[in-house]
């Protein structure tokens, strides 16, 4: 069975539907639905072929780096090559005032 929707369409689209409708002889809801169902079935096949690629890249990166040492290496290269100013500095944390505390809980939690 059927199932109402609203949809909003462009003014152009709206007069264009309307005009197919008028020159087929055709209800404008059978032209939408089969202009969705159309639509949908190109797209998922479309997004198949996406995901199957994506897929297929995952697959090759796992062969060419399996236990993610080139990246780990890469990760800890960039991260030797800046700075940091906290280098072997304890860094503590500053306690919030109890006033500021109960200004910004009531936001957080709002």
């Amino acid at each position: 069975m059927a199932t109402a929707t609203t949809i909003r369409l462009e003014p152009k689209a709206q007069a264009a539907l309307q005009n197919l409708s008028r020159v087929t002889k055709r209800p404008m809801n059978k032209l939408v639905n089969e202009a969705v169902t159309a639509y949908v079935s190109q797209r998922s096949i479309a997004v198949e072929r996406e995901l199957e690629a994506m897929v297929e890249a995952l697959r090759a990166h796992r062969k060419s780096d399996p236990n993610d040492e080139k990246a780990i290496a890469a990760f800890a290269k960039a991260e030797l090559s800046h700075p940091d100013s906290f280098e072997g500095k304890i860094v503590t944390r500053r306690r919030t005032s109890r006033a500021l505390r109960a200004k910004v809980r009531p936001r957080v939690h709002a």
